[in-house]
């Protein structure tokens, strides 16, 4: 006899991750990797932080000039961010 509380795998994952709030913190650590694969070993090598949270991805960059070319590139960068993680994931970017 069959139980009525079966889940499929994927299911029960995403019930735990919405019961203990985990995605967030997923997609967080995934934007920093599609950050990395975006940015390649040069920019990355002077990024000494990425954060998201609430669709904002946040980069911190060391270099002044690194940061003023970055800047220029918010827009493509959330599309090609968005093209990684999935569309809306990233509303807005920010270069500090």
């Amino acid at each position: 006899m069959k139980s009525t509380n079966e889940h499929t795998l994927k299911g029960a994952i995403e019930a735990l991750m919405k019961k203990y709030r985990l995605q967030e913190g997923l997609t967080a650590h995934r934007a920093a990797a599609a950050w990395k694969q975006y940015a390649g070993p040069f920019i990355d090598s002077r990024t000494s932080k990425v954060e998201f949270k609430k669709g904002i991805l946040k980069i911190y960059i060391q270099s002044a000039a690194l940061k003023q070319e970055i800047y220029m590139e918010r827009s493509k960068i959330k599309e090609e961010m968005n093209t990684i993680l999935g569309v809306g994931t990233v509303e807005e970017v920010q270069v500090l």
